[in-house]
């Protein structure tokens, strides 16, 4: 079973979220792996994940938490391993888990002074305290109420990602999945590691699979955009052109080499040939 993700969607989700509160959110796969993100890390976690340490401190903390939210199946709250405030939701249908959303990388309302010397301590593997202070004291802090209110939320919108379908599950092999996504989103300007990243693979995969498929995948999204672009030249009287840009390719040069190539047959002389 996999899931796929609705990309553009679910981060459009997570940037108005940034918008209204400031705060940035998350999404991580069932794998823990991210998926998509609201905005930027703050200058804190920067400065603690530009060391390879610090980095896989990071990737080890984010992984219990998940494990956590997912054996108990409900937001979990805890202080991540420098110290700062961090919060995992799990994304369910009721019975399999999604995904997570993240938020966090914040502080309590208590004195921040003393929570920084908690951090000081945590952190004195870091040789640039300095600039560590400097970007801890610049981190949000919220009130119980106010953690409570994103957690609530933030749950909420899970609720909203699963029942309007921004995460599926299928039972499609990787191979049938790519066709899939490319029948569906061909007109799109998508990248190789767009489309890898939807499916929730690496880009080798997504090559691979559709290498031993006998496709690949450019060539493939380019097919189908040209027997589009044939119904529409033999049904419609639109430009060619224009044509050419409602199925995904902008420069008509390029469409008119590429439509000469797979037809035989120039845009032009097709739609003469189809009167």
């Amino acid at each position: 079973m996999h899931n796929v993700y609705d990309f553009d969607r679910l981060t459009k989700i997570l940037n108005n979220l940034y918008i209204i509160t400031g705060q940035k959110f998350t999404l991580k796969s069932v794998d823990f792996e991210d998926v998509t993100a609201g905005h930027p890390q703050c200058d804190f976690c920067k400065l603690i994940q530009n060391t390879a340490s610090g980095y896989q401190m990071c990737i080890k903390c984010n992984a219990n938490a998940l494990e956590k939210s997912r054996q108990i199946n409900a937001p979990y709250t805890y202080r991540c391993h420098c110290g700062l405030i961090e919060t995992a939701i799990p994304i369910t249908n009721g019975k399999t888990i999604l995904g997570y959303l993240m938020f966090g990388q914040v502080l309590g309302n208590t004195s921040i002074d003393n929570q920084w010397n908690i951090t000081k301590h945590l952190c004195s593997w870091h040789k640039s305290k300095d600039d560590l202070k400097s970007a801890f004291y610049k981190l949000t802090c919220l009130s119980d109420a106010e953690l409570k209110a994103y957690t609530d939320v933030l749950a909420a919108c899970a609720s909203y990602i699963w029942l309007h379908n921004y995460v599926q599950t299928s039972e499609l092999t990787d191979a049938e999945r790519i066709i899939n996504y490319i029948d569906k989103f061909y007109k799109q300007k998508s990248t190789l590691k767009d489309i890898a990243r939807t499916l929730g693979m690496s880009k080798t995969k997504l090559c691979e699979t559709a290498r031993l498929s006998g496709i690949t995948i450019n060539s493939e999204i380019t097919s189908r955009r040209i027997e589009e672009a044939k119904k529409l030249i033999s049904t419609t009287n639109q430009h060619i052109a224009a044509i050419a840009d409602t199925v995904g390719i902008n420069d008509y040069s390029y469409f008119s080499r590429q439509f000469k190539r797979k037809v035989g047959l120039s845009p032009s002389e097709y739609r003469k040939s189809t009167k």
